[in-house]
């Protein structure tokens, strides 16, 4: 089953690169760039300034949580980039499409959803305001 969303992520990712200009291609490499290696794990930064807004942070940082194979380090969501790690035995490129891809799913929420219906999800689902 994993197996099976990570080829549609990354089909899904491929279409999105595909249709758009260069410089949009190159923006969406910059939002995750691989940091390091540590203690079994590969470390990667999300670059946050990509989000327009709190919500967008809040959803994208909520689906983040979902994923087995990316673990959240970083609470700070008021910060330029964000970080998260994984596992040596998976890799670079199948974390990105994760990330990716729940980057075109906030993006696509954000746009759905009315500014109403964003602050109700808000009030339920955010846990990272002091």
């Amino acid at each position: 089953m994993k197996k099976i969303v990570t080829i549609i992520f990354l089909f899904s990712i491929l279409l999105n690169f595909k249709v758009l200009s260069q410089d949009k291609v190159e923006e969406k490499h910059n939002f995750i760039t691989y940091l390091k290696s540590s203690n079994h794990k590969n470390f990667f930064a999300i670059d946050f300034t990509q989000f327009k807004t709190k919500f967008e942070k809040v959803y994208f940082v909520n689906q983040l949580y979902q994923i087995d194979d990316v673990i959240v380090c970083d609470k700070n969501l008021d910060s330029d980039s964000f970080l998260v790690s994984s596992f040596e035995d998976k890799s670079d490129t199948h974390i990105k499409a994760l990330i990716l891809g729940e980057k075109l799913d906030t993006e696509s929420r954000a746009k759905k959803m009315s500014e109403k219906e964003k602050k109700q999800w808000l009030k339920i689902h955010d846990k990272f305001t002091k």
